[in-house]
């Protein structure tokens, strides 16, 4: 006899609650397993750091060629690709404190890799993998919040701490986790600070275009809000989708506005963009966030780029003492060990480096303060309790939501076809204004 929809939509729902029934069994069992683990007392395991990130085709082939059956440490050569930066920060950290003994008494820390191939299902693959081994402390990742968002529950819901040194989604923190944090500025905080600079620098009336991605609309959305709060006026804002710039440039060649910002994930639109708009003639100053942080900007864009303001998280020429040591001890390390270091890093540490090694010591550092590796507990210690004054990045605390607070915003300005370092700021308080200009001296009546 047929079933009526009426029953079959039951026996769907039934289905339905039987898997998620099972699914937070599972849930349950690991998480339980991972507390059970933590309180064993074992003083003779190692802790495991779970590292989660888009390993470039040279680095798997170094992992699974001649340094198959070695820690990347003790590879004798890496090829590396461009963005394998972080897993040698990563990597350079846990000798470090293994060398000093540990933690907690004697307790060495040891990494274990997956690569999420950037992809949001491999990444969520990625992150269950890591939630069934439940000797896994947390994970250092993702590269992307395209990819961080999605994959935190799993961690979240499974007891593992999920800290991204990359995902800077304002998303990925507000949605009452309490096992997932972050180690660097957000889109938030890099959109104020824009906002901030804007208007202390004297800039009234601006234009922003940014791309059709979740980057590009938190990016321009905070800044509009800030700079509406100042009383800077966005003049115009237009979305885009390809580089065919042509009509935003010509309907903007014919008004008047003081900047630009670009609020993008791409270098390589942004500086497209900046080249046309300034062979157009528009010749005022460009505003962007860590998405344009690159030396495509001023390969592409040429002189038209000269001046471009950009809101990151980290530059080598930061006086920073704990970032200058960082930078001697990662070259003395790993410099001679990269063939193309010179021609494809500049011959310093990257922004994923830094934060990768930062990344590592707040665990480490949160798991000796607190005396614990159980992930609960250890969690709720970094929210409430957790302070650390000597990341190569900044100093380190987080708010109930898993923000780091009060890390400043590092500010470069593109002078000689490079970015250099000309500040940190964390909002309208640190930057000073322009000097205001002296009144024209007017002539009185009687002085005629």
């Amino acid at each position: 006899m047929p079933q009526s929809p009426s029953t079959r939509l039951i026996y769907v729902l039934l289905g339905l609650c039987i898997l998620l029934a099972s699914c937070s069994q599972f849930e349950d069992d690991y998480h339980a397993a991972r507390r059970a683990r933590a309180q064993s007392n074992d003083t003779t395991a190692p802790i495991v750091i779970g590292v989660a990130w888009n390993f470039t085709d040279e680095y798997n082939a170094a992992r699974v060629g001649e340094c198959a059956n070695l820690p990347v440490s003790e590879c004798p050569v890496l090829p590396l690709g461009k963005y394998d930066m972080l897993p040698l920060g990563v990597h350079m950290a846990v000798e470090e404190i293994n060398a000093n003994g540990g933690v907690l008494g004697g307790r060495l820390l040891q990494i274990r890799e997956r690569d999420d191939n950037e992809s949001i299902t491999q990444g969520r693959l990625v992150a269950q993998e890591f939630a069934e081994e439940t000797d896994v402390v947390a994970v250092i990742g993702h590269a992307y919040s395209s990819i961080s968002i999605p994959a935190s529950p799993l961690y979240e819901f499974n007891g593992v701490i999920m800290l991204s040194p990359a995902a800077t989604s304002p998303h990925l923190t507000h949605r009452g986790f309490t096992r997932v944090f972050r180690n660097l500025i957000s889109d938030d905080q890099i959109g104020q600070v824009l906002a901030d600079y804007a208007f202390a620098q004297g800039y009234r009336r601006v234009m922003i275009i940014y791309r059709d991605e979740a980057y590009g609309r938190d990016l321009s959305n905070v800044f509009e809000t800030e700079a509406a709060r100042l009383g800077v006026e966005v003049v115009d804002r237009r979305i885009y989708s390809s580089v065919d710039f042509e009509r935003i440039i010509r309907d903007w060649a014919e008004q008047e506005f003081d900047a630009i910002l670009i609020a993008t994930s791409s270098a390589q639109d942004a500086a497209l963009f900046i080249k046309r708009a300034g062979e157009a003639g528009i010749n005022v100053p460009f505003l962007g966030g860590d998405g344009i942080d690159s030396s495509d900007i001023a390969a592409i864009a040429g002189e038209y780029a000269e001046g471009t303001v950009v809101a990151t998280h980290y530059h080598q020429d930061n006086p920073r003492p704990q970032l200058q040591e960082f930078i001697q001890r990662f070259n003395a390390r790993w410099g001679d060990l990269i063939p193309d270091y010179q021609s494809l890093w500049g011959g310093v540490p990257d922004t994923w480096a830094a934060l990768g090694y930062d990344a590592v010591y707040i665990l480490a550092n949160a798991i000796e303060q607190a005396g614990i590796t159980d992930p609960d507990q250890l969690a709720a210690y970094m929210h409430e309790d957790f302070v650390w004054l000597d990341g190569v990045t900044g100093a380190y605390r987080f708010d109930e939501k898993g923000d780091v607070v009060g890390k400043q915003v590092v500010l470069l300005r593109l002078e000689d076809g490079e970015f250099r370092y000309f500040g940190e700021f964390t909002g309208i308080d640190d930057i000073t204004p322009p000097p205001t200009p002296e009144p024209e001296a007017t002539t009185s009546p009687e002085e005629e």
